[in-house]
């Protein structure tokens, strides 16, 4: 689901922030904000599949995938999102961490119920009713991710060999800003483990200032509805 451009044009001076960052600036590439986005479904990507150019062309012409595209766009599913962090990755990438909250702008249907009645609500919490509801930590349990992903696992769409490596992971509703220009650091490698806490903690701080400001009027992040992409790369989504 991609910002919404009115939200983008709000965003437009963030890369350059991040670019400036005393510690962090060096070793993340930010991205443009004009391809700011949040996943919903991150279906597959070629290459941890161990495809070449010609192989992984056929794989694209799987019915399965016209499928998917013609659910997306039927359900137009626009997630309601408001801030919650921004996140440093080891290594230097930044994300902006955010979560659901359901049409009303209540707190979604996971979270509502006493604690008292978890056990009895769990398959509430974990498949939302409603088609449109936005769980609120993460896209996994949301019904459009689940019909996405059972499409994909369908042996008539065929992709259904490659679904060890397809369907939404769980991973926090998110939006990225920035990934590592230094592989050796990524897991805590390299020189990432000498840096200062508090100076990693300063840069971070900044950013999302800065994004909390830029959208200090809005009680949700603007994005549109979602859409199966292809992408090249992490600058530029296609939609299907």
């Amino acid at each position: 689901a991609a910002l919404a451009k009115e939200a983008g044009a709000k965003l437009e001076g963030l890369p350059a922030l991040i670019a400036g960052l005393h510690t962090l600036g060096p070793r993340t590439a930010p991205l443009p904000a004009a391809s700011y986005h949040v996943t919903v479904c991150d279906v597959m990507c070629q290459y941890p599949l161990g495809l070449d150019d010609a192989a992984w062309t056929e794989l694209m012409l799987a019915p399965a995938f016209r499928s998917v595209a013609d659910v997306v766009s039927r359900a137009a599913f626009t997630p309601r999102l408001r801030v919650k962090e921004v996140m440093v990755r080891p290594g230097g990438a930044l994300g902006l961490i955010l979560e659901g909250i359901d049409a009303e702008g209540a707190e979604a249907a996971e979270v509502a119920a006493p604690a008292a009645a978890a056990a009895e609500n769990k398959q509430a919490a974990t498949s939302p009713a409603s088609p449109a509801a936005c769980p609120k930590h993460g896209p996994k349990a949301a019904a459009l991710t689940k019909e996405v992903e059972g499409l994909l696992r369908a042996r008539e769409g065929g992709v259904s060999r490659y679904t060890h490596l397809a369907g939404c992971k769980s991973h926090p509703w998110h939006m990225t800003l920035s990934y590592s220009c230094r592989p050796e650091e990524k897991h805590g490698g390299g020189a990432w483990g000498a840096l200062d806490p508090a100076a990693v903690e300063e840069d971070r701080a900044k950013v999302e200032a800065f994004v909390r400001g830029a959208l200090a009027e809005s009680a949700a992040l603007a994005v549109g509805p979602a859409a199966l992409c292809r992408f090249e790369d992490m600058c530029s989504f296609v939609p299907w």
